[in-house]
């Protein structure tokens, strides 16, 4: 069976909706396959929006997926402006260098590059069944506490 998704932009004040793009999976028959496809539209689509990894380059179609090049460190990234820099990039896009060998990814992007405004909690936390008694926006004097 093949599965469409659909990308909208809505308007939570008005309800409204703006439809920005159709896509259809690839024939499958169980639920997993499907729940990675959708995963890997959504990193794939974050990717875009936020111009990072190999989205940065411009002026190329991109058709390849390249979800699996988003990892989760459970840390800040520290060269996090090598995930938006374009020049960093553009060899491994283009496929510059030696024919015949797979291209390697400069680096992995992180998800916190991908979802800025998020704080990273570790799975340390649930490992060692101690609560997370509050946690910080990376980017923004939120601070949440609970208890």
């Amino acid at each position: 069976a093949y599965s469409l998704g659909v990308f909208v932009n809505v308007d939570l004040f008005t309800g409204g909706y703006e439809e920005l793009d159709w896509v259809q999976s690839k024939e499958t028959k169980d639920t997993a396959s499907l729940r990675i496809w959708c995963n890997n539209l959504a990193i794939n689509r974050h990717m875009k929006q936020r111009r990072a990894g190999p989205y940065s380059v411009d002026n190329v179609k991109h058709s390849m997926d390249w979800s699996r090049l988003a990892n989760e460190t459970h840390t800040f990234d520290n060269d996090e402006e090598d995930d938006y820099d374009e020049t960093y990039w553009r060899d491994f896009v283009m496929g510059n260098g030696e024919r015949n060998k797979r291209r390697i990814a400069p680096k992995l992007v992180t998800f916190s590059s991908l979802y800025p405004s998020c704080d990273m909690i570790t799975n340390d936390a649930l490992i060692s069944c101690n609560p997370v008694l509050s946690m910080r926006a990376k980017q923004a004097p939120v601070h949440l506490f609970y208890g």
